[in-house]
């Protein structure tokens, strides 16, 4: 069990880093294990497999997701929470209902992603300690804010999208730099939602001003996942500003591809992005050409 365990912590740490062939490594293998181990094990043994259920499936969710496989993210991140219910931990139900979410989202089910971040939300309030020894719960509560910021945002609901940043910044100043579930809540993963969400809205170059790459120290997460979303986010806002600073938006998608390059290919608002970027661009720069090639746009 304890192999079982390190097994799909490692696969997480793979995935943190954008590191998608070993995250998939075997990782069919480790499920089958861990389901085995689950239904047939001893209560001890039952226990430590959900628990690495709950991580397995989480990290088999954002493999599938990041190469479009949207079906099979779903079916990973509802088994994740079916585990996660099983196991009856709040902070394993958190980071469950908050993947689920972006699954559904992902997918194009927006109210079935908003019910269960509200099933997050709810839950989390009443036990979330920022101050205590174990701040997971505080963490999770956190990322469940931010992730409601990011889907009001996307339903135009601007002010409930920075409602729900404000309580996720009060709770991270509180709980400082954690990384309960390899999420990485604290100040500085807030900021980086902030401009996300900041993009979401149409506030591109207000939020760009507000939270510039030389004051938000991303590297200290040592996430190439949570880097190559940031700036991705970056050429995002630079990009509402509608042609002034496309020059330095390519800067910062050519940065997110380096740092997190399946993630950031596969995407669709970055593709998006790069396309709207290519047809504004008025003389030739290496990076629009090396981004063509990357992206394999023709």
């Amino acid at each position: 069990m304890a192999e079982l365990a390190r097994w799909a912590q490692q696969a997480d740490a793979h995935r943190d880093q954008n590191y998608y062939a070993l995250a998939g490594r075997e990782l069919g293998t480790l499920l089958s294990e861990l389901h085995t181990r689950a239904a047939a094990g001893t209560p001890d043994d039952c226990r430590v497999a959900l628990a690495a259920l709950v991580q397995a499936c989480h990290v088999a969710a954002g493999l599938a997701e990041a190469v479009g496989y949207h079906d099979l993210a779903l079916a990973a991140a509802t088994r994740e929470h079916e585990a996660a219910v099983r196991l009856g931990d709040p902070v394993a139900l958190g980071l469950a209902r908050y993947g689920w979410a972006q699954t559904w989202s992902r997918a194009g089910a927006r109210r079935q992603a908003e019910s269960a971040i509200k099933l997050a939300l709810v839950d989390l309030e009443p036990i979330a300690d920022p101050s205590a020894v174990d701040t997971g719960a505080a963490e999770m509560l956190g990322m469940s804010h931010l992730y409601a910021a990011k889907l009001a945002a996307r339903s135009g609901r601007a002010a409930s999208a920075h409602d729900h940043l404000t309580e996720a910044r009060v709770l991270a100043e509180r709980t400082g730099e954690r990384n309960t579930g390899m999420q990485h809540f604290g100040p500085t993963n807030v900021a980086l939602w902030t401009v996300s969400v900041g993009a979401d809205l149409g506030e591109g170059p207000v939020v760009y001003e507000q939270h510039p790459p030389e004051q938000v120290d991303v590297a200290a997460l040592n996430s190439r996942v949570r880097s190559g979303c940031y700036h991705l986010d970056l050429a995002r806002t630079l990009a509402q500003d509608d042609g002034p600073r496309d020059a330095e938006a390519l800067r910062q998608l050519d940065t997110a591809d380096r740092a997190a390059p399946v993630l950031v290919r596969n995407n669709p608002i970055a593709r998006e992005l790069f396309t709207t970027l290519h047809r504004r661009a008025k003389r030739t720069m290496w990076e629009l050409d090396s981004l063509r090639n990357r992206f394999g746009v023709g």
